[in-house]
């Protein structure tokens, strides 16, 4: 299984500043993908080529591999915003927008899995063909999907994967009692919304992933609709890498500012949480970039109840940062600390320096 090395930190303070040079040097990560360690029986193979079909199913029997490497889904495709079609000018307002057909159920949800015991999908490729400007609110009326969504009891994970431009990269659904989800050695860009949205308040595992832009990092609240919280999730995060970047934005679902853009971009939260709570979380040599550029909320900025050691803020928003850290986070301005670590995650995992392919997207053989 794919990991990226841990960021140790040498004579830094917890709370303090650290910089660049105070990052010890990676150890080679592990080789070879779990998902496909399996017996040539359990490993389903994937058609090849760019996929507009949707793929959903159940899985047949238990502990399968659905090896998607060669194969790419489209996301989004077709009405009401195509990215080959320039966006209408003016945008519908708050009003005339709900009257917007959203793209259709199949096209928002390319890949929609219900497991069968331990099921896996590894080296998908899923790319949004909606329009790249479309500000967050006119994206979440028309295009509110998962690039990967499995719903059933089991253990669901998701591996090796490289997502672009959808709303939720994954969302994991099922009973609490028997359901649990992985997600390692993805890859994951221009994310409109939650990487993970966890809302269903499932015990999870993010581990070795390049969150390469998102809007939210992690989701685990529940809708409003929701019969009741439970506060005894845990999500273990360990050797991740995600910035939280500004994304088109102008107000919110109902016409507010929420998050003070000054130029028609925004992000929102790391830790998108239920209250009163959500469950708890433990962050383990992990790094966030943070754009901060909208000055937002210093409740935007907050933190998940949870355990935290070895983890870097790199802060390039403007003046201090808003929030409040817990122990075991340290905060840099310095942007190399981010860049550095980007670059050795692309490297040991054989993707090109922009991210654009990955080794783990292609069969060796």
């Amino acid at each position: 299984m794919h990991r990226l090395s841990a960021f140790l930190l040498v004579g830094v303070a917890i709370g303090g500043v650290a910089r660049a040079d105070e990052l010890a040097a990676p150890s080679p990560i592990d080789s070879g993908p779990a998902c496909l360690d399996k017996s040539s029986a359990k490993i389903v193979r994937g058609p090849g080529g760019v996929q507009n079909t949707q793929a959903k199913f159940k899985a047949p029997r238990p502990d399968l591999t659905y090896d998607y490497r060669g194969a790419a889904w489209t996301y989004g495709a077709g009405q009401p915003y195509p990215a080959s079609s320039p966006l209408p000018s003016p945008l519908p307002n708050v009003q005339q927008m709900h009257s917007i057909a959203p793209n259709p159920n199949a096209a928002k949800y390319p890949i929609f899995i219900t497991p069968n015991g331990e099921t896996c999908v590894t080296g998908v490729k899923i790319v949004g063909q909606q329009h790249r400007q479309l500000p967050y609110r006119l994206l979440k009326q028309a295009y509110d999907g998962d690039g990967v969504h499995m719903e059933g009891p089991g253990k669901q994970v998701l591996e090796n994967a490289w997502i672009d431009n959808v709303e939720d990269a994954f969302a994991p659904r099922g009973p609490k009692a028997s359901t649990s989800w992985v997600v390692r050695g993805v890859y994951a860009r221009y994310n409109r919304d939650d990487f993970v949205e966890n809302d269903a308040l499932l015990d999870g595992e993010i581990d070795n992933v390049l969150v390469d832009g998102t809007y939210v990092f992690l989701s685990a609240r529940p809708g409003k609709n929701a019969r009741s919280w439970d506060d005894s999730m845990r999500v273990t995060i360990k050797n991740t890498l995600a910035h939280l970047q500004n994304l088109p934005y102008d107000t919110d679902m109902g016409g507010r500012r929420a998050y003070h853009p000054e130029d028609d971009s925004a992000h929102a939260q790391v830790f998108k949480w239920a209250s009163p709570s959500g469950g708890n979380v433990i962050v383990i040599d992990s790094i966030f970039l943070i754009d901060g550029g909208h000055e937002p909320p210093p409740q935007s900025l907050g933190f998940a109840p949870g355990i935290y050691k070895n983890v870097i803020i790199v802060w390039a928003g403007k003046g201090r940062y808003p929030g409040t850290l817990p122990a075991g986070i340290m905060l840099t301005t310095d942007r190399s600390v981010w860049d550095k670590a980007r670059v050795d995650w692309l490297q040991r995992h054989g993707c090109d320096a922009n991210g654009d392919d990955c080794a783990f997207l292609h069969a060796s053989n």
